[in-house]
């Protein structure tokens, strides 16, 4: 369209609340807020704190329709420059386009300056009922090379890793789970036992690992686990 545009977003990653987009991340003033559902509900709210935000839509999108599209707002110039996270769009192309030429996923994490933590057949599955919950379900696969296994703790994304019952991964590195003969990722409700998957970690934006407070308002105990961040090292494929 000939506009001028900025390769930044409020996530450089997937997320599931609005309090945990990266603008919020240190002091804030009064939120101001939009959101508009697929129902036609409209929803403009002022609060203190964006914790207040996520609570009312999250309960008003929950009761009509499922999701919304919503906006921010306004955001001084000043203080995008320092939270927005700058070169997704970057990054996301240069991960499509080099898992494309993958022939399997230790070539596929190589590619993309990840690493595979395991690759074998799913031999568990738990889920808990509570759709609202951000951590409510996890996995474990038998790694058929070594017979170890990994758990995956989820919500509507994988957040930590285990193997054998050491931390090996966790937000905010993306954990990535793919099928190991397609490499297609498979989203966090579609996992099943006997699925041959192999599981990534990918680096995040290096926004995220910048600061102490950032990546603490990303890690483990942000979705309710009570484990520590596993550092994990930006190679400059991805950054």
């Amino acid at each position: 369209a000939g506009l001028p545009l900025v390769d930044a977003d409020l996530v450089g990653r997937a997320v599931p609340r609005i309090d945990q987009l990266s603008v919020f991340v240190g002091p804030t003033t009064t939120v101001t807020a939009a959101a508009a559902t697929t129902s036609g509900l409209r929803i403009v709210v002022d609060a203190r704190h964006p914790h207040d935000v996520e609570t009312v839509w999250r309960e008003a999108v929950s009761h009509s329709g499922g999701w919304a599209a919503f906006a921010v707002g306004p955001v001084p110039v000043a203080l995008l420059r320092e939270r927005a996270v700058v070169g997704s769009v970057q990054r996301a192309l240069r991960i499509g386009r080099a898992a494309g030429g993958a022939r399997d996923a230790a070539e596929l994490a190589a590619l993309i300056g990840g690493r595979v933590v395991a690759q074998g057949r799913v031999i568990d599955v738990q889920r808990e009922g509570d759709a609202l919950a951000f951590v409510r379900s996890s996995l474990a696969i038998r790694d058929a090379g070594t017979g170890a296994v990994a758990r995956v703790e989820a919500g509507s994304e994988y957040v930590h890793c285990l193997v054998d019952g050491l931390p090996v991964a966790s937000t905010p590195s993306v954990i990535t789970v793919v099928d190991a003969r397609s490499l297609a990722p498979v989203a966090t409700d579609r996992t099943r036992v006997g699925n041959e998957l192999a599981v990534l970690v990918l680096p995040s934006a290096p926004w995220w690992w910048a600061d102490p407070d950032r990546t603490a308002h990303m890690g483990p105990r942000a979705f309710g686990i009570d484990a520590d961040v596993v550092p994990e090292a930006v190679p400059e494929v991805l950054a």
